[in-house]
């Protein structure tokens, strides 16, 4: 069952419910989102975007945690100015999360971190 589920996963991405603000197209920036607000737990993607835009951060957790520390971390803030950087997230089960974080890993090539798992990756619709 759990192949058949994973072999599932590999040939059709999960569709996960990326959260964005205003009709759904635009990322919050990282700088001015207000945190208490922010209560899931699943992935996130830190990107930069302007003329260089490049996927910074690819990570999972409590995302508001998370995203404070980023917030104030210099590997992280030296890829763009408060502008420049945006975020999105997604709830994902505990059990998915590091095969949802291998794959956006893998799949958008973040310039910051790695991801620490031997858990195969799964596949999931890209922000």
């Amino acid at each position: 069952m759990v192949i058949e589920s994973l072999l599932w996963s590999q040939r059709r991405p999960v569709a996960l419910k990326w959260r964005k603000k205003g009709n759904g197209e635009q990322w919050y920036s990282l700088r001015r989102l207000n945190l208490s607000t922010v209560t899931d737990r699943g992935v996130y993607v830190i990107k930069r975007f302007g003329k260089q835009e490049r996927t910074i951060y690819v990570g999972q957790g409590d995302i508001s945690e998370r995203l404070s520390r980023h917030r104030n971390s210099y590997r992280i803030t030296r890829h763009g100015n408060t502008h420049d950087l945006k975020v999105t997230w997604a709830p994902v089960l505990v059990r998915r999360r590091s095969g949802v974080e291998r794959y956006l890993h893998e799949a958008l090539e973040p310039l910051e971190g790695t991801y620490q798992t031997d858990d195969p990756p799964i596949k999931v619709n890209l922000p």
